[in-house]
């Protein structure tokens, strides 16, 4: 089967840049030289799932394959070794992790996926590669021989080499993309389990630790380790202020350790009601806690996808990076406020949620 360039679309993964142009000339080549690609109907009992995202990729990861774990198949995943902990409560499959991962390190990622799959040694009937670039490990795969076919997208890096390529689709969820790989060999497969998380293991005295009231207070998560999707310091100033002035509730900012500053450099002296947790709970308790709260402001975070389904109003600033559609959080009770809002309609929200 020859890929056309218009049948490899921008896949919101590839970079405008000069990496995702070197991704392009290398699969253009191979698509004219080397195309692998085939029609055939692929099935086999010991399945290998690569997916080398982020914590808020494996989250909605999670929640599609977690159905399809008790299919029967032989499955083993393939993830970063600092994210193992979402699956530790998975009993249905074996983890591999791979340590200080980067795929923007091309040669050094390569060489860690390829030295991770030989320690390995085992072989699969099928490798399904969740990624659209490098990290994919379809490259490895093949050199390792660890797989007799493989399952991806065309636009992947090196995508040439697979099996069967899975057609990108634009303006869909992630889910639905996860969900397209996985029905290559499970046609009628289309479950999104919400519910994984549910009975995770966490602290029930914390809210009490915290000196917080059930409902009396609103989590708020305003930072990211990309400092663009940041809740603005003069939507942050306004928002605790209105907060403040109602006296009503209480204000619990989490995150991640390194995102303390742009909260306590902001917040003047005034606002002595506000408890700052970031980097001191653990993920799981961090669900607990906003499952206690009045309400939940946040922005897009493997935090928002962890409290899909808990049953507390949710507001998500959006900002412009990623595509609302393929990102944004399942479940319910979230109102989402896109960018360029203005502040009046972030405090219109706050309002209506929490009946100040």
């Amino acid at each position: 089967m020859r890929i056309k360039n218009n049948d490899i679309p921008m896949n919101g993964y590839l970079s405008k840049g000069i990496l995702g142009k070197i991704y392009r000339v290398v699969d253009k080549i191979g698509y004219t030289f080397f195309n692998q690609n085939s029609d055939a109907v692929l099935s086999g009992q010991r399945l290998l799932f690569i997916n080398l995202g982020l914590i808020g990729d494996l989250i909605l990861f999670r929640y599609v394959i977690e159905d399809f774990l008790d299919l029967g198949y032989e499955i083993d995943i393939l993830i970063q070794d600092e994210y193992k902990f979402i699956f530790a409560t998975c009993k249905k499959v074996n983890i591999i992790t791979v340590s200080n991962y980067n795929d923007r390190k091309i040669l050094t990622g390569f060489y860690k996926l390829v030295s991770t799959l030989r320690k390995n040694n085992k072989k699969y009937d099928i490798s399904y590669h969740f990624r659209g670039y490098l990290g994919t490990g379809i490259l490895s795969t093949k050199i390792t021989k660890s797989a007799r076919h493989s399952i991806g997208f065309a636009t992947s890096g090196f995508g040439f080499l697979l099996t069967k390529v899975v057609k990108w689709r634009l303006d869909v969820h992630e889910t639905e993309h996860l969900l397209d790989i996985l029905r290559v060999t499970n046609i009628e497969y289309n479950s999104i389990n919400l519910n994984i998380f549910d009975k995770i293991e966490y602290n029930q005295n914390l809210v009490t630790e915290l000196c917080l009231t059930p409902k009396g207070y609103i989590v708020i998560h305003a930072t990211s380790q990309d400092k663009r999707k940041n809740i603005p310091k003069p939507t942050l100033h306004a928002l605790m202020d209105y907060i403040y002035q109602t006296r009503a509730f209480k204000v619990v900012f989490v995150g991640a350790s390194n995102e303390v500053d742009y909260i306590t450099d902001e917040l003047p002296q005034q606002f002595n009601d506000y408890v700052i947790t970031n980097g001191k709970l653990l993920f799981y308790d961090l669900r607990y806690l906003i499952q206690n709260a009045k309400c939940f402001i946040g922005i897009d975070s493997s935090i928002t996808h962890l409290i899909a389904n808990v049953d507390v109003p949710k507001i998500l600033l959006w900002h412009k990076l990623n595509s609302l559609v393929q990102w944004q959080p399942l479940g319910e009770n979230f109102v989402i406020i896109k960018n360029n809002y203005a502040i009046t309609d972030l405090l219109i929200q706050v309002d209506n949620v929490c009946k100040i």
